[in-house]
């Protein structure tokens, strides 16, 4: 039986140790990431000598709106959400495991297939409202409306039951084994929502101001969608006190973002373009960072939305694959400073077991392309979609030039992202650039999500039993040398029938001021502010 209960002070104090980026000597940590061994933090959190000042953190991107799933990663304003909402859990990159937060504790049986959470005693929504075993399990059942788009509704998937055992119990069951299943409770899945502000609230006011609806240390003082987010702190919250007022803010760039740093305009900053993190680490910034693995890669249609064109055909995926040069991608676009690998994992992974992806051959490639277009009669003709931004430009010239000379004929359409996200959900494409975020802290999810058949951000239509079963024992691995072995025979799954071409990981850099004190990671580089301060 695995029990999850909350951790010592003592045992917090240590594990807020993260690395910041200073001029230390390397390590590699539980999450995958190198960094250089510079805390971050001294363990402390807020306390009521320290109140006061305004956090202001330069975002990714924006929260796009209040409404439950939406702040699954930090390169989406998960910050933003998780300070409204809370969370139930935690997960510790430096342990490599879950602690609850608003939870009191998680236990599994035996089988990790029923799996029991008990919530801290006198939780209350910002207006008062007690946080209930009713309003956890409403909460989690809200993610399973695909009409929701949710980013967690794959993981809720696996829930078959959630039985309200007394007021502050609930019991989850689950589809079969999960061993961190947690990870569910630790994501926007489990950020619980008030139900009666949510059912009596107009969606669009919901949206942009969820007065009363969240428990977490803070409470949305005023709200500019896409732009600027105000808040202030929860005078209520069960963690308290807590010492700041945050502002999130759009910094157009990452070079303007980390300028805005350097010259207090910021107090935190999300990057994740690589020279300009290389840049900061260079600096000796200190700040969280997390590895994103096939954060680059391209979407190859397998049939999504009714497609039977050239890309359903194995041996054209192969010959992308062989044809794609991930480190001339990386010297071109980031200097040199980036990850590039063709394996669905990073060298740097603590999961990576050394089986790689498919080789860089473009001789391969060539030869491929040719015994397609001879039986076929195709022509090499390809339609790429791209995104319109700086980097998606330049990505699409690079990976022309090196289709194009083994035998493509490359034709690259560059629209806004979100015209690539739409199309390609709906098969609408050939080859798409995309990136699949696949975490050290739960490889399952992302897998079963974006390569599982039916996965809910499946955009290329693979399906595959063997890949499925494989995907299901991570699920239910033990241990992390467990994990890797499955990991590796996946990867040779992805070899074997190519649905998407990986060319690199991404790394995501939290910066944080060091005058910033008590901020806390957790998955998918989301930051909790509750016990931050302003170092006097």
């Amino acid at each position: 039986m695995k029990s999850i209960t909350k951790t010592t002070t003592a045992a917090v104090a240590a594990a807020l140790l993260l690395a910041g980026c200073g001029s230390g000597g390397g390590s590699t940590s539980a999450s995958g990431t190198e960094r250089d061994a510079t805390p971050v933090d001294n363990g402390e959190r807020c306390t009521a000598e320290r109140v006061g000042g305004t956090i202001s953190m330069g975002e990714y991107f924006m929260l796009p709106t209040f409404a439950p799933g939406q702040g699954g990663f930090g390169a989406r304003g998960g910050a933003q959400s998780a300070a409204v909402f809370d969370r139930l859990m935690r997960w510790d990159p430096v342990t490599n495991d879950y602690t609850p937060k608003m939870a009191e504790s998680m236990t599994a049986d035996e089988t990790n297939t029923v799996w029991t959470l008990t919530l801290r005693p006198n939780v209350r929504f910002s207006n008062g409202d007690p946080v209930t075993a009713d309003a956890v399990k409403f909460s989690v059942e809200l993610h399973r409306d695909p009409a929701l788009r949710s980013s967690a509704l794959q993981d809720v998937s696996s829930i078959t039951g959630i039985e309200v055992v007394d007021p502050t119990t609930v019991r989850f069951t689950l589809d079969g084994p999960w061993t961190t299943f947690p990870y569910v409770l630790a994501g926007p899945a489990g950020e619980v929502v008030n139900p009666a502000v949510y059912r009596s609230m107009p969606a669009d006011q919901y949206a942009l101001n969820p007065v009363g609806a969240g428990a977490g240390a803070y409470t949305v003082k005023r709200n500019a969608p896409g732009e600027e987010l105000l808040l202030e702190p929860n005078p209520d919250y069960y963690g308290g006190p807590v010492c700041t007022s945050l502002r999130f803010v759009m910094v157009p760039g990452a070079q303007a973002t980390y300028d805005a740093l350097t010259t207090g305009e910021l107090q935190v900053a999300f990057l994740r373009e690589a020279p300009i993190i290389a840049k900061a680490k260079q600096d000796g910034t200190e700040g969280f960072s997390e590895l994103a693995n096939s954060g680059k890669i391209l979407n190859l249609n397998n049939g999504n939305g009714g497609y039977t064109g050239i890309t359903t055909n194995v041996r054209v995926r192969k010959a992308i694959a062989a044809a794609i040069d991930p480190a001339l991608i990386d010297k071109r676009i980031n200097g040199g400073t980036g990850d590039p690998g063709s394996s669905l994992l990073s060298e740097r992974s603590t999961l990576f077991d050394g089986t790689a992806g498919p080789a860089y051959d473009p001789e391969q490639a060539e030869k491929l392309v040719a015994e397609v277009k001879a039986e076929t009669g195709w022509d090499g003709g390809l339609e790429m979609l791209m995104a319109s931004t700086p980097e998606g430009t330049e990505q699409g010239i690079v990976l022309k030039a090196l289709l194009d000379a083994v035998g493509f004929d490359v034709t690259i359409s560059n629209v806004p992202v979100a015209q690539v996200t739409a199309q390609s959900f709906q098969g609408d494409f050939e080859v798409g650039t995309a990136g699949m975020a696949l975490r050290d802290s739960q490889p399952y999810a992302a897998l079963a999500s974006f390569l599982g058949t039916g996965g809910s951000t499946n955009m290329t239509g693979f399906g595959l039993p063997e890949f499925d079963a494989a995907v299901a024992e991570l699920k239910a691995a033990s241990s992390v040398d467990e994990q890797k072995q499955i990991m590796g025979e996946i990867q040779t799954i992805m070899n074997e029938h190519q649905p998407i071409v990986s060319y690199g990981a991404v790394e995501e850099f939290v910066a944080v001021d060091p005058t910033v004190k008590g901020v806390v990671p957790t998955l998918n580089t989301v930051m909790f502010f509750d016990g931050a301060y302003l170092e006097k």
